[in-house]
């Protein structure tokens, strides 16, 4: 046998060489979170785009999706006010014109803006935080990045991660002033907040945070002047194509959009909770609350109205129920406070309950936590003149709501600043530690105690257990998956029996399973409990004309467009069941 001599060591595979990888990091940090926040948001993206109920759901999102149809199709106008923002049903329009009617790219864009916030975020944590500013706000726009709202809402359409973008660009932009800079700076980020504001209005109150960067610039008092007046001319070209279509087109006096009236009058309603509590006898819904709103001003006047008289109806009935009962308004105030700050989610259009029992969001946060460590962070933010400029920007977007009501969606754009403030929080306990001033890490902890004692109050949560349910109901009937949906309406159901809405979802289930009978009870049933519901009278009309019926259909159609005459789908049904009535 012939033996072969074995090297004593053999040789070893090299080791994986992680200094290069180590050394981009280090020296591009901002671009490794921005890449890295834009690749989770478009895997979450990837992933639901796999479900039946990717891209155009219910609610909000429908009308936006409806309205941007309505462009394309060359519907500019209605010759009225706007009655909604009308900047971002625009964007998805152009988008749609160039790209085709898919949601995929409108998704993609919102990703994009999203995984900017990240960057902001990152970069406003870095400048505010004394120690390893560089770890801690990486931690916090990972803290973004995985925050279960801020995954939902830049995969859905509507732009609630684009307004939360402009707003804390705005807010880095303040911050970093020292020196005004060239002129027409102040001009772009008066136009990209008045651009924004067309689609999310709350976008404005980064307006105050930028013309106090300006006023305090060291420059001479004149420049400060110009450039505080080229932000305002550009906030107004921004704003432009709203007014000057509401002022020249529709010949009303409205600067954006003219819902702000019953906005403000749900937010200050008898019985209202701080929460989008739609009082009787409006409908909820986006496109049904705006019709009945109208009609309901038109009703109670007697005659025709515009919607700038719509909206000062409803604005002076908020108005007169603050002065008759100021107290009660002032707990109201108080109670949007503890709402804003609160860990339950209210989730009004239940996208998020969506996502996840789609199972295409990350684990990641929730609010109380992030409002715990923020509130905190805030707390402590009066003795650091970088922090209170994202204190202020917090308070500011909390301020901006209170005139309404509080939702998740509308509480999103504070959470990068939260985020920063916790990091920021952090690191001054990480200095308490290191300095070994105990006195100071006490007061921080019992900051942090009583901020998450208050951040979870309990929230009288009996009246809003049905939504959730009821909402994934809705979504899953128009995407066909009839089983789940009869299993969250039997959930709704028992929370909230005989709502009116209820009622009409149950029919449609019973509907779109051939069950015409049932569907007839239901509707009844719906109408008994609500005598405006347009679409219930809408159905009925059409299960009449499937039992040839044409005259019963006609008048259920009449019905319908009585109610609300700008429904085409209806208008159309109705001159065919006319026309079948004319054949017989």
């Amino acid at each position: 046998m012939e033996l072969t001599a074995q090297p004593a060591n053999p040789p070893v595979a090299p080791a994986w060489d992680t200094s290069g990888v180590r050394r981009f990091l280090g020296q591009y940090p901002a671009l490794c979170v921005f890449a890295g926040a834009l690749l989770v948001r478009l895997a979450v993206l990837a992933l639901f785009s796999t479900s039946p109920h990717f891209g155009v759901q219910s609610g909000d999102m429908r009308f936006y999706h409806d309205w941007a149809l309505r462009i394309l199709a060359g519907e500019w106008t209605d010759h009225h006010a706007f009655y909604g923002l009308p900047g971002y049903a625009f964007l998805m329009a152009g988008v749609y014109k160039v790209f085709g009617v898919h949601p995929g790219v409108m998704l993609s864009i919102q990703s994009l803006a999203d995984a900017c916030t990240a960057l902001l975020v990152f970069r406003l944590a870095r400048a505010v935080i004394p120690v390893y500013p560089r770890a801690l706000a990486a931690l916090a726009a990972l803290g973004w990045v995985l925050f279960v709202p801020a995954q939902t809402f830049s995969a859905v359409l509507m732009p609630t991660v684009l307004a939360a973008a402009c707003y804390w660009f705005c807010v880095d932009r303040a911050m970093q002033t020292k020196t005004l800079g060239l002129p027409w700076r102040w001009l772009g980020l008066g136009t990209l907040v008045g651009v924004t504001a067309t689609c999310v209005a709350t976008v404005l109150f980064a307006v105050p945070l930028l013309i106090a960067a300006a006023l305090l610039a060291q420059a001479p008092r004149a420049k400060r002047a110009v450039a505080v007046a080229l932000l305002l001319a550009g906030l107004a070209a921004g704003t432009s194509p709203a007014w000057l279509h509401n002022r020249f087109i529709a010949h009303e006096p409205v600067f954006l959009s003219a819902h702000g009236g019953i906005n403000f009058w749900i937010g200050n309603a008898p019985g209202a909770t701080g929460y989008p509590k739609i009082p009787p006898p409006l409908r909820a819904g986006q496109r049904e609350l705006l019709v009945d709103s109208i009609a309901y001003a038109e009703q109670e006047n007697h005659r025709p109205m515009s919607r700038a008289e719509v909206s000062r109806y409803w604005s002076e009935k908020a108005w007169a129920q603050i002065h008759q009962e100021p107290a009660a308004w002032a707990r109201l105030l108080a109670v949007k406070v503890r709402n804003f700050w609160n860990a339950f989610s209210y989730d009004d259009v239940t996208i998020i309950a969506l996502l996840r029992e789609e199972g295409v969001l990350l684990p990641g946060l929730g609010f109380g936590l992030v409002a715990t460590v923020g509130l905190a962070g805030l707390l402590l933010a009066g003795c650091d003149p970088k922090a209170r400029w994202v204190a202020a920007a917090v308070l500011l977007h909390m301020i901006a709501l209170l005139p309404v009501f509080i939702t998740e969606r509308y509480r999103l754009a504070a959470v990068p600043g939260l985020l920063v403030l916790g990091a920021y929080g952090i690191s001054r306990g990480i200095a308490f530690v290191q300095a070994r001033q105990w006195r100071p890490l006490a007061g921080l902890t019992a900051l942090l105690a009583l901020a998450a004692v208050f951040v979870h109050l309990p929230v009288q949560g009996e009246m809003l257990s049905s939504m959730e349910p009821y909402n994934l109901a809705i979504s899953e009937l128009e995407a066909g998956q009839l089983d789940r949906a009869e299993k969250h309406l039997a959930q709704a159901a028992a929370l909230a029996p005989g709502n009116a809405s209820l009622l009409f979802a149950q029919g449609n289930l019973c509907l779109k399973r051939g069950d015409q009978q049932r569907a007839k009870v239901y509707y009844k049933q719906s109408l008994e409990k609500e005598p405006r519901n347009a679409d219930a009278y809408t159905n009925l009309g059409l299960i009449a004309c499937g039992e040839k019926r044409w005259d019963l259909g006609a008048r259920l159609f009449e019905a319908s467009l009585s109610i609300d005459p700008t429904d085409q789908i209806t208008l159309q049904l109705l001159q065919r069941a006319r026309a079948e009535m004319a054949k017989h």
